[in-house]
């Protein structure tokens, strides 16, 4: 029993093409999944990594956090929000508690939480009104 072997649509096409348009069509068709696979794959070169995911929150006390696949980069003013430092355990307390606070932030946004809700906005307020008692 022989079988039907109904040629494809590119077959003509090709079959009629000279050596010279078939390794250009080639070169051309390896060449564009180079680019294609820069778009996915995170290079580390900005120019490049076109698509990378990036997040950006700001918060109360000048709190500014930055999310780039995954990394977290936080910039805060939180320490200003106290009074002046003294070289006590309690001002030593305090200066733990705003590390503390800034890197449960950095946690929670590398997790994927929401930080733009305004329940982050008045947990951090009521921290620091705490603090400045």
């Amino acid at each position: 029993m022989t079988a039907i072997v109904k040629r494809g649509i590119t077959e003509e096409y090709w079959s009629v093409m000279s050596e010279d348009r078939k390794l250009g069509w080639e070169l051309f068709t390896r060449s564009l999944a180079i680019v294609a696979a820069w778009f996915v794959v995170k290079t580390g070169i900005t120019a490049i990594d076109c698509m990378r995911e990036k997040k950006s929150f700001s918060l109360p006390f000048d709190i500014a956090l930055d999310i780039v696949d995954g990394v977290v980069n936080i910039e805060s003013e939180l320490g200003r929000a106290l009074p002046p430092y003294e070289d006590d355990p309690e001002t030593a307390r305090k200066v733990g508690v705003i590390e503390g606070i800034e890197h449960l932030l950095m946690s929670l946004a590398r997790a994927g939480v929401d930080l733009s809700r305004p329940e982050f906005a008045v947990a951090i307020r009521d921290c620091v009104a705490k603090l400045q008692q």
